[in-house]
């Protein structure tokens, strides 16, 4: 729970600061090809979608733990 917490935190701030936009997208892309190795989303460009949505949503950590 402390890292999706931490995950959140980070996306938050990033989407706040112009100065952090390389490590939000930095995040996306980390997760979209998590998503891309476990199956979860075939291409990667659906996979960043689905990453960008899930971290507005804090539900990102579910989808990877189901």
């Amino acid at each position: 729970m402390g890292k999706r917490v931490a995950v959140d935190f980070t996306y938050e701030e990033a989407k706040q600061s112009a100065d952090a936009q390389y490590e939000r997208k930095q995040v996306i892309l980390n997760y979209a090809l998590r998503y891309y190795l476990f199956e979860h989303c075939p291409p990667t460009e659906k996979g960043a979608l689905t990453a960008e949505r899930q971290l507005q949503e804090k539900a990102c950590l579910d989808v990877l733990n189901s």
